[in-house]
């Protein structure tokens, strides 16, 4: 793929979208990234080839649910709540740490990753 070509894949459009539906400083809006057609194909395309590759050599855990087919939250959390139980019949201590990183892109600083973008 000529530079030219890719650089096409790169092109957006920035849609500002309000986290918030009461408040709306101008800081309250997340900027929203629309891609083209193409990219998305691309995009799709290069995950099933990626997701077939380690699948079929072993190389995801088993314990992977992020975005495995036939895998959700709730099989997340049973197998979770299964290893806490077997844990505490075999008398050991459970230990379970959670961190939600649903506001990690806003911490982020947003004229570095426009900066790595259009490198």
């Amino acid at each position: 793929m000529a530079k030219s070509e890719f650089l096409r894949l790169k092109n957006f459009s920035k849609i500002p979208i309000p986290k918030l539906t009461t408040f709306k400083p101008p800081n309250d809006y997340r900027p929203i990234f629309k891609l083209p057609t193409l990219s998305k194909v691309f995009e799709k395309l290069l995950y099933s080839r990626f997701y077939s590759f380690f699948a079929s050599n072993f190389i995801l855990s088993p314990q992977q649910y992020g975005f495995c087919t036939n895998h959700s939250t709730e099989i997340a959390i049973t197998a979770t709540y299964d290893d806490m139980i077997c844990n505490k019949d075999d008398r050991l201590i459970t230990c379970a740490l959670f961190i939600d990183l649903s506001k990690a892109f806003d911490c982020a600083a947003h004229n570095i990753l426009l900066q790595n973008l259009f490198c």
